[in-house]
């Protein structure tokens, strides 16, 4: 179990990433050969990649909060020392804490609204409420990702960096 969980700690966005990115691939080919070969193109294709693709967003940013790979300003916080710098990106980091659970919340609010109206997508007629839980789960795993880099920065925080 410890080893399941190891690896779901360091790969899960990677996992889920892989196939979304197949569950889009595999029905956008299904769409150009139903479409060019067959002269039918099937509308849940596009819905499914829609989908799809909105769930791999969320999980590309835990990915990206995981691997501290986002975009970030630096010329004002390389002005400062060594210290002063932890001290900046763990504000930052606290600040994007804040933001997530805010909009964790505000999207579980949203998911629970659209499944008590029973909406369903046009072409699959999936529950609109699996499409809307992107963004809860999504942030809850930006959370997730948020914290360990916060214990990992909180813990470091006197340690001079190894180079």
């Amino acid at each position: 179990m410890k080893k399941v969980l190891h690896f779901l700690d360091e790969h899960f966005e990677e996992v889920m990433l892989v196939i979304l990115l197949a569950v889009m691939t595999a029905s956008i080919f299904y769409q150009v050969v139903m479409r060019y070969v067959f002269n039918s193109a099937p509308s849940w294709t596009e819905e499914l990649c829609r989908y799809s693709f909105i769930w791999c967003a969320y999980f590309g940013v835990s990915l990206g909060v995981k691997r501290n790979a986002h975009i970030s300003v630096m010329a004002a916080v390389d002005l400062l020392p060594k210290k002063g710098q932890k001290v900046m990106h763990v504000v930052a980091n606290l600040i994007f804490l804040a933001f997530a659970i805010l909009i964790f919340v505000l999207g579980w609010k949203v998911t629970g609204q659209i499944k008590m109206l029973g909406r369903k997508s046009p072409a699959m007629e999936i529950p609109m409420w699996y499409v809307y839980g992107a963004l809860p789960i999504g942030f809850l795993c930006i959370i997730f990702r948020l914290l360990q880099v916060l214990f990992h920065q909180i813990r470091t925080f006197g340690k001079e960096e190894e180079g």
